[in-house]
Order: structure tokens, then sequence, then C-alpha cells
């Protein structure tokens, strides 16, 4: 017998079952999100890819014909068909891994920044880069090149009346056997709410509304992961957001 203002242990007991019951039904819902999902880009990578075919072919037929001052452009379609190439059959076959080698961070970024550009010039988003001297790093290219993407879209996303993105690289001697790449991605824009800080780089979670499926950050975070690096985020409500991403240095 319990007195007023007091909780019997039947009570905790079943407050401990219901909280267990919401846990459980919250990681089931979850779940079939992602087999939903999961059958939504299979279907999604198989319908692509015979019209991906028909792109690649047509881009070997017109290579010859591209005059010189449109080489650069025509360069950044082949290689990022390519790279789309790859996603897909990794879709279609998850055992097909992409493998870990040494390659320019540098480059990886630019490459990016290129694909990108007209994205950015049109959103009014002005780039500072400050790329230095690096040793390559330990990465599956198309992996981070796909992570980057994501975090500077995002940036792009955050300043939807223009502003500035300031991407710097370094090398840090300390952090791994051989240091480690920086790789920092600033903007100036709208930042992150102090309410979904703590869950962000969960799957689904979103601020885009219906523009956003919620799984850019995740996607990112378990990209880090795999590569034995480090990211961390700082961000200010009305004043920008700021990743960091270290990486560690390939073996010399």
């Amino acid at each position: 017998m319990t007195g007023p203002g007091k909780v019997s242990a039947e009570e905790i007991a079943a407050a401990v079952r219901k909280a267990e019951q919401l846990e459980a039904e919250r990681r089931i819902a979850e779940l079939e999100r992602f087999a939903a999902a999961g059958k939504l880009v299979a279907t999604i990578a198989h319908e692509i890819n015979n019209p991906l075919d028909a792109i690649k072919n047509a881009l070997y037929l017109l290579a010859p014909s591209v005059p010189e001052e449109a080489m650069p452009l025509y360069n950044i379609l082949k290689t990022e068909t390519e790279r789309v190439a790859r996603i897909v059959r990794q879709m279609l076959d998850p055992g097909a891994l992409e493998t870990f080698k040494p390659a320019s961070v540098n480059n990886i970024m630019k490459d990016t920044l290129a694909s990108l550009d007209w994205q950015l010039q049109r959103a009014g988003v002005e780039v500072r880069t400050e790329f230095a001297p690096l040793p390559d790093a330990v990465v599956a290219a198309d992996q981070i090149g796909q992570t980057l993407t994501n975090l500077v879209v995002n940036a792009k996303d955050a300043m939807p009346h223009g502003g500035r993105l300031r991407i710097r690289t370094r090398h840090l001697p300390h952090g791994g056997p051989h240091g480690v790449v920086r790789i920092l991605i600033a903007d100036t824009g709208t930042g992150i709410s102090p309410d979904i800080k703590h869950t962000m780089f969960g799957p689904f979670v979103t601020t885009k509304g219906e523009n956003g499926t919620g799984l850019g950050l995740w996607i990112v975070h378990g990209t880090i992961q795999k590569h034995c690096g480090k990211l961390w985020v700082r961000s200010t409500v009305g004043r920008g957001t700021v990743f960091k991403i270290d990486l560690p240095v390939a073996q010399p």
C-alpha cells in the first residue's frame, strides 16, 4: 500500500514496460521504413541502369566532335556519369564494395565543386577555397565525393538568399599514425536548430520538409565511420554551420 503522492513498484514496472514497448514499436517502424527504402532504391537503380548505359555510349560517340573549349565541361559530364554508374552498380550489388586506396582529397574536393559550380552560382553562393598541400588519404573516392557533395548541397540549401561557402583543407600531423587530412566546410546559412542537433545524423531526420529525404547526413556519418575518420559540427541559428572531417593519411 502506498500513500498519497507515492508511486508503487507495480506502477513503476508498468511504466517501464510501456516505455520498452514504445521503443520496440519505434524500432520496428524504422526497420520497416528501411526495408521499403531498400526495395525502392533497388528498383530505381535497376530502372536507371539502361538509360545510363545509353548516356555512356552517347558520350563515347560524341567525344571526337567535342570542341576543345568545351572539353572541360565534357570531362565533368563523363566523370560524373561514370561515378553515377559505379554508385548504381553498388546499389544493385551491395557486396561490390569500392576499393579503399590512397587518393588526393584536394582533387576530390575540386571535382565536387566543379560539378556543383552551376548550382552554387545560380543560388548566389560565393565559394572561397584554401587548399593546403596534402599527403594522400586512404579513401573510397566515390564515397568521399558523395559525402562532400551532400555537405556542399546542404550548405547551399541553408543559404536560400545566397551567402558564402568556405572550403579549407590542411594536414594535421597528429590524430593518427601518419596524421590526418582535415576538411572544413563552412556556410553563412540558417544554421541547425538545437532541437535536432542530437538526432541530425540519424536516418529520416530532415529540416527540408518534402524536399528532403533525411538520409544525407546519415550517409555522411556512416561513410566517415567506415573510413575510420572523425566528424564534427558546430552551428548557430541564423549565422551558419561548420563541418569538420578528419581522414587518415596513407602510409608513406
